[in-house]
């Protein structure tokens, strides 16, 4: 990611978050984070809020690492996230 320490001021003065990546570390702004680029998908599942989800920088999204919990009748499926929950210490 280009240009770390301009995002990180703008967060700060815009009024964004600044977090570490969960799955590589990288710091990124919430003026960074989409909903949806190039097609995959920016979030992760959250472990502690079973439907909700975790940002992942731009480069994790750009590179497929993200995914969705599908909802089903008997709770939230994460089936598809391996990598992500691996990541986050959680079994799939």
């Amino acid at each position: 990611m280009r240009f770390r320490t301009l995002n990180r001021w703008y967060a700060a003065v815009a009024g964004y978050f600044w977090l570490p990546c969960p799955l590589c570390g990288q710091c990124f702004g919430g003026h960074e984070w989409r909903v949806c680029r190039k097609g995959h998908e920016s979030a992760i599942p959250d472990p502690e809020r079973p439907g909700g989800g975790i940002a992942i920088c731009r480069d994790c999204t750009s590179a497929g690492r993200g995914c969705i919990a599908y909802a089903r009748r008997d709770g939230t499926s994460w089936h598809g996230c391996a990598e992500a929950l691996n990541a986050l210490g959680v079994a799939e």
